[in-house]
């Protein structure tokens, strides 16, 4: 009978929280409900009712299913999908925990589990999971009795964990660590105005981890956060900052300066770093970001923009020429609304186009600046023909030329006039070629279609200096004849 589960001694905090299993579908059940709040046969009950009638299982013919490329996903809005049954009831005891379930309450059997943002693989088994405390359904802020919340140790059940955000988590424990999860590959902070001095465990290392997200708009972040942050995640490739607040309050000096400390873990791996809703154009930040943020990382190659005060590129042109880009960047995006994706991609006003035009004169390292980070709309539209020459000069090979361009100047009289080393031409002029369709979004229909015209530009520069090489060949050729009929 549901009712008459039999109530065992909770596990101790230093034992480690037993892995999901539906082999061992029993002894999981009762380990889940020896360490849940859950103490009387009634709130024993009400949990068992509650995760047979809503949680969508294969066995449930209510549900669909509906298979894509990463597994079955749940959000708002969304039909019902699979999960295995004991992860199922561990996800609802955590949001018990959490306090943004009520068993008891008189409108829970209209609750909807979409309202839990999730995927899972094909097993059944959590891979993404977004505690959202203010999606519909669940109780959130707008709820009088909202607490802010400690991360629960039933997090560590769900053993193919792939991606986690949370909103308004007061603090990680001690005892929770999130890098015991095997395939944690990415983390998410929001509402960081609730985190407490001590958010994070400070000796969290998490080599595994590739992704975090930081919504930076409460100042100041907390201390510790910072800390574990430029520390702990040696392996980083992609840090994305969110600001949802009016003002760019989150880029206080501690923070800046972490990011550019000699110290910081994730300067050799990072590859990309994503700026959404941020407010940070008409102001000192992002310019002391160009100049002395992301010249840290060697491998940075990707910017994905999205300031609200930022609609085109008039203004990055005119604050990169005095601050251009490091060189490693190649994709500066530019996020935009889905409506006026045909005009700005196109850039049929040519006042934008012009502005775009510099921007890439100035930072000839950028050879991609097509959208496809927030709206798919807009990488369906092609560049308009200006735009699209110079991100294939640039693409080819434009930063090699211009730094060279002014050593031919001081070249011996008597060498060919190399822009760039003829070791090297061969090299870019099949890349120009070959790969010249990455000045295209990588879901762009016009993916794969390649364009000669960063190979002739290549070839036009440098063809005195392969003249020049052929010559000197020849007369080496010429020389070592004359030697040789010298010699018979």
């Amino acid at each position: 009978m549901l009712c008459e589960i039999e109530l065992i001694p909770p596990m101790s905090v230093s034992q480690p929280a037993t892995t999901l299993s539906e082999d061992n579908r029993d002894e999981s059940l009762r380990d889940i409900i020896a360490n849940s709040d859950l103490k009387s046969q009634r709130d024993l009950g009400a949990l068992m009712s509650f995760c047979i009638q809503h949680i969508p299982t294969d066995d449930d013919d209510r549900h669909e299913d509906n298979d894509d490329d990463v597994g079955h996903r749940h959000d708002a809005g969304v039909d019902d999908q699979k999960i295995a049954f004991i992860e199922g009831i561990s996800l609802v005891v955590m949001y018990v925990k959490m306090g943004l379930i009520d068993l008891h309450a008189d409108n829970h059997m209209d609750f909807d589990f979409t309202s839990i943002s999730y995927r899972t693989n094909d097993d059944g088994r959590i891979i993404m999971l977004h505690i959202d405390p203010y999606v519909e359904g669940i109780l959130g802020r707008e709820n009088d009795n909202f607490v802010p919340y400690n991360l629960p140790k039933d997090i560590l059940r769900f053993q193919s964990l792939e991606d986690l955000t949370m909103w308004s988590c007061r603090c990680i424990p001690d005892d929770v660590d999130l890098a015991s999860l095997p395939h944690l590959q990415k983390l998410g902070f929001y509402d960081l105005e609730y985190m407490s001095t001590r958010s994070v465990p400070s000796g969290m290392n998490f080599p595994r981890l590739k992704e975090l997200v930081v919504d930076i708009s409460h100042a100041p972040l907390p201390s510790d956060f910072v800390s574990w942050m430029t520390s702990q995640l040696p392996n980083l490739e992609i840090l994305s900052f969110h600001e949802y607040g009016a003002s760019s309050t989150g880029w206080d000096e501690l923070f800046l300066d972490a990011l550019i400390s000699d110290n910081l873990c994730f300067q050799d791996s990072l590859k990309q770093m994503n700026f959404e809703y941020c407010n940070i154009a008409h102001n000192s930040v992002l310019k002391r970001i160009i100049r002395s943020v992301l010249p840290r990382f060697a491998h940075l190659g990707t910017i994905n923009y999205f300031d609200r005060n930022t609609t085109d590129f008039r203004f990055l042109s005119i604050l990169t020429a005095t601050t251009p880009l490091p060189r490693t960047i190649h994709s500066f995006i530019l996020s935009m609304s889905a409506d006026n994706a045909d005009r700005k991609m196109a850039l049929r006003d040519p006042t934008e186009r012009m502005a775009l035009l510099k921007f890439l004169k100035l930072n000839t390292s950028v050879y991609n600046v097509m959208s496809g980070y927030r709206h798919q709309e807009v990488h369906l539209h092609d560049y308009h023909p200006d735009i699209k020459y110079l991100l294939l000069i640039n693409h080819a090979g434009e930063s090699v030329v211009v730094e060279n361009v002014g050593s031919t100047a001081n070249r011996n009289h008597n060498d060919p006039p190399s822009i760039v080393p003829s070791s090297v031409l061969p090299i870019l002029l099949e890349r120009s070629y070959h790969q010249s369709d990455n000045i295209y979004h990588k879901r762009s229909p016009l993916r794969g279609t390649k364009d000669h015209t960063g190979m002739y530009y290549l070839l036009r520069h440098n063809i005195t200096a392969l003249i020049g090489d052929r010559s000197v060949t020849m007369d080496n050729r010429d020389a070592n004849q004359k030697v040789v009929a010298t010699r018979k």
